[in-house]
Order: structure tokens, then C-alpha cells, then sequence
């Protein structure tokens, strides 16, 4: 947990020569650290091309980033939701998934994160919404946007995906 450990495994995720293994193990560790400083470099492995060799990488990060409460952390997720900018439907869920601690960052990132997990609750893919609707649920949020989210998750009992409507079910009581 020291920094000198954290530099390394920062030049061993970001390493396009290191085995894709290896780059994995690294954020894997990372995740483990929780360090804002990591957050620059999880950005730049998620911004890599959405292609079957960096799957495993893109989605390492993805978890990674999840775990680090700063602004630009969630900021990222968010725009993970959106399928223009992360074509990969399991990064968009584990982005959703990643936006559940918000609150612990500040208001204006639950207000961020509440906003694109809405916005999510639309998307093509049911992984996707299962997520969205999920972390909605766990989440609280207060003012319009608690009114906005309890309508979005009253309409997410119609999906036609089961464990979607489920999700929405058990928050229901």
C-alpha cells in the first residue's frame, strides 16, 4: 500500500509492453489501493479501443475506478453510461455499478451519477439496465432528482427484462 508500490503498478497497467495478464493483475491492485492518483491512469485504460485484447483491461478499469471516491472517478463512470462513448455493454454495467458510492464523493456526484444511471435505465442492453436499476435503488437522493429517479424506477417495472423488474420489485417492499 505504500506509493512506491502504487508507481509501480502504475507503469505496469498503462505498459503496452507488459503482458495483457499483467496489466490486468495491475488493476486489479490497484482497485485494492483506492488511490485518486490512480484515476488518470484507469481513464486512459478505459479510453483504449474497444477491442476483444483489451476487454479484460477496459473492464479491470472500470472496477478499479469504481473503488476511487473523487469527482473525476465518477465524472468518467457517467460518461461510461452513455453507448456513443463506451461502445463495450459490460463496461457500461460495471460504470453503473461503480456510481453507487457517489454520495461518499459529494453532492454534486450524486446528482451526476443520478442523472446518467436515468439515462441508462433506456439502454439497449439488459445488463445495463439491470445495473442502472440497481444502484438506483441503493442509492438515496433527495430534492427533483429523488422525484425523477423514484419515476424512472416505477417505469423500470414494465422492462421487458425479468431480473430488471425484479430489481425495481425489491425496492418497492
Amino acid at each position: 500500500g505504500d506509493q512506491v508500490a502504487e508507481a509501480k503498478l502504475l507503469a505496469m497497467a498503462r505498459d503496452e509492453e507488459q503482458p495483457m495478464e499483467v496489466r490486468i493483475a495491475a488493476t486489479r491492485s490497484l482497485a485494492r489501493l483506492a488511490s485518486p492518483r490512480a484515476a488518470t491512469v484507469l481513464v486512459g485504460l478505459l479510453e483504449l479501443p474497444d477491442e476483444e485484447d483489451n476487454t479484460q483491461l477496459r473492464q479491470s478499469a472500470a472496477v478499479a475506478l469504481s473503488g476511487i471516491l473523487v469527482e473525476e472517478a465518477i465524472t468518467e463512470l457517467a460518461k461510461r453510461l452513455d453507448p456513443d462513448t463506451e461502445p463495450n455493454a459490460q463496461v457500461r454495467a460495471l460504470a453503473a455499478e461503480g456510481l453507487r458510492p457517489a454520495a461518499q464523493v459529494g453532492p454534486e456526484a450524486v446528482q451526476q451519477a443520478g442523472e446518467a444511471l436515468i439515462t441508462a435505465l433506456e439502454d439497449e442492453a439488459s445488463e445495463v439496465r439491470l445495473a442502472a436499476a440497481y444502484s438506483l435503488s441503493q442509492m438515496r437522493f433527495s430534492g427533483p432528482l429523488n422525484e425523477r429517479v423514484s419515476e424512472a424506477l416505477k417505469e423500470a417495472r414494465n422492462d421487458p427484462h425479468y431480473w430488471v423488474r425484479q430489481a425495481v420489485a425489491e425496492t418497492a417492499g
